[in-house]
Order: C-alpha cells, then structure tokens, then sequence
C-alpha cells in the first residue's frame, strides 16, 4: 500500500446510465488520479532532469498525504490519505518553501502470479505463486457479478505474503477471479 484516498460509499455513475452508490479501487483510483492531473497542472517541474516528472509528482503525493494508523509509512494506510490541496500548494511551491529532489522509489509491490481456481460445490480453492520480496500479506477480494462486466467487489481475507494456497466456501454464484499487477516506478 502506497497511499489511501476515499474508495468507500462513493455516489459514481453506472455503466449503461444512471448513478448508484459503489466502493473500492475502482473509486479510490480516479481520487489519485485527479489529484496527479492536478499536481502536474500546477506546473510541477523535472527536479531530477530524467526528463520525466512522475517521480516527483509521486513523491509530492507521499510527501502530503495525511498520515494514518501507526506514525510514518505503513502496511494498512502507506504514506496516508491523499491530500489534493497540499500537494497542489507543494508542486507549485505556493507555501515559498523550497522543493527538495525526491528520493528514488523503488517499486515495493510484487504481486502474486498464475492464480488458478478450482470449485468444489461452495467449496472454492485459489492458489498462486508467491513473488512477495516486503510485503507482510495481501488482502483478497471477491466479486460477485451484478450484470455484464459489472462486479460488485468485498473484502474476503487478508493471507500472509508467502500463503500460495487458499480454500474458503461461498454462497452459489458467479464470481470473478483476478490477478493482481505488479507495478514499478516507470510503470
């Protein structure tokens, strides 16, 4: 977990028209992503002369979000809950403060691979290959299929890092099974 932002009883819009209250990445993503448009529409520069700015757009995010749980970086919350105004007033260095160069950030997140699914009546049993290097554990998601392409997603359980097998019962349905990404710094 790198940082938090609200993904939780969000009001959105439905595929095929309409809105309806909905949570989960799927929300919290366009949180970060709209405070990154924001970032950059500050006028961020290339601190590092790499000729990109998305490490510094990244470390301006971690550097204001409202720290959460335990004190500094943690498993649960990261650097804490964005916090678009800050890391606007940061970018575009409206506080008069000087902008360090961003420590590298070096992907920290590796996901688990080759995740099959076997059911058994309820009986579902999901195994994969462990490529945890940090991680402390993962958190497991299910989701159960509203329509089309629509899923509606629910914690299920956290399973330490270097867990590779999982079997659980579920209520009769269609459910999805996903592969989580592993993401870099350039990705």
């Amino acid at each position: 977990m790198e940082l938090a932002a609200p993904g939780s009883g969000i009001y959105s819009t439905n595929v095929g028209g309409g809105y309806d209250w909905r949570s989960g990445t799927s929300m919290a993503a366009p949180h970060v992503a709209g405070t990154e448009a924001l970032v950059i529409g500050s006028g961020i520069i290339d601190l590092d002369g790499d000729g990109r700015i998305n490490d510094e757009v990244r470390w301006v995010l971690q550097s204001t979000a409202v720290d959460l749980g335990p004190e500094g970086r943690d498993d649960h919350f990261g650097y804490g809950l964005i916090d678009a105004v800050a890391a606007v007033q940061l970018a575009a260095n409206e506080e008069g403060g000087e902008i360090e160069e961003p420590e590298p950030v070096e992907p920290i997140f590796d996901a688990p691979s080759n995740l099959t699914a076997n059911a058994s009546g309820n009986e579902v049993t999901l195994t994969w290959q462990d490529n945890s290097n940090i991680e402390d554990a993962f958190e497991v998601y299910r989701g159960v299929r509203i329509r089309g392409n629509l899923y509606d997603w629910s914690h299920l359980t956290y399973v330490d890092a270097d867990t590779t097998t999982l079997v659980t019962t579920m209520a009769s349905g269609t459910y999805c099974v996903v592969q989580a990404k592993s993401w870099g710094r350039d990705e």
